[in-house]
């Protein structure tokens, strides 16, 4: 199994510039390759933003995903309410504050199981949590995720439910 903190999170650098999840896919791709070779074919799973980076894996790097899963993360959030798009703003995130935004966030957005938003602002910088939330807000694969050649399987589509997307 391998693991990566994308760009922002965790152990890694924040970057310049937008993030996008196709870029966060395209970091993840470019090091399995640079780890097993061009020919590596590989199961993906993701939660949150790592989900939309496995399903932008296995859309746009279809030969070298076997299968998809996760939780968290909707094919569709350009549809999200005003909740999370206030939640996703780079200048409420920073005036805020992670903590405010760990216990503000959920309740508002509720979508978030109690606790997850803990865990994520303790595992993530504000720089890379504002740009992140940027870049989730702009994905919009409804109409292609369903032409995925890779089984996916969502994990908790109930979540999904309460953000107003039904999993079909």
């Amino acid at each position: 199994m391998t693991t990566f903190d994308l760009r922002g999170h965790g152990r890694s650098d924040v970057t310049h510039g937008p993030y996008t999840v196709p870029l966060f896919a395209a970091d993840v791709h470019a090091a399995m390759t640079s780890l097993f070779g061009k020919d590596a074919r590989y199961h993906v799973y993701g939660h949150s933003v790592g989900f939309g980076v496995a399903l932008s894996l296995g859309l746009n790097y279809g030969d070298s995903v076997v299968t998809v899963s996760g939780s968290g993360f909707l094919s569709d959030r350009t549809n999200e309410d005003f909740a999370a798009w206030l939640f996703s703003r780079e200048i409420v995130i920073k005036t805020l504050g992670m903590w405010v935004l760990a216990k503000l966030g959920p309740v508002a957005i509720q979508c978030h199981p109690p606790g997850r938003m803990d865990w994520t602002t303790s595992h993530i910088t504000i720089d890379g949590y504002a740009r992140t939330s940027a870049s989730w807000l702009h994905y919009n694969e409804r109409e292609k995720v369903h032409t995925m050649k890779a089984p996916t399987l969502y994990m908790f589509p109930a979540l999904d439910t309460l953000c107003g997307y039904t999993v079909r």
